[in-house]
């Protein structure tokens, strides 16, 4: 009298814990590969709005800005704006447009 295990059941096991794994493994690559959520990386590329001429509203904050390189000097109040670069503590924009 010995014991014995169902074929199909430890079939099924396998299968639902190699499921699990895979899935595990793709969440985890994706995560990997996202692009930064958090820091001023972040604003690259975000929209914002000009308040003053030295200073934007963007990201719910407001940042030094001045115009990229190639960019005409001087930014309007009202007008949106790319973060394009950040250099120190002031961000780069663009025109939006």
């Amino acid at each position: 009298s010995f014991y014995r295990v169902s074929v199909p059941l430890v079939i099924g096991v396998a299968l639902v814990l190699a499921a699990a794994v895979i899935a595990l493994l793709t969440l985890a690559l994706r995560a990997q590969r996202a692009p930064a959520a958090s820091g001023v990386q972040s604003l690259i590329g975000q929209v914002g709005e000009v308040r003053t001429p030295d200073s934007i509203h963007v990201a719910g904050e407001m940042w030094s800005a001045e115009p990229a390189e190639g960019e005409p000097a001087g930014l309007e109040p009202g007008q949106k704006v790319i973060v394009a670069a950040i250099k120190g503590l002031k961000l780069l924009v663009k025109r939006k447009g």
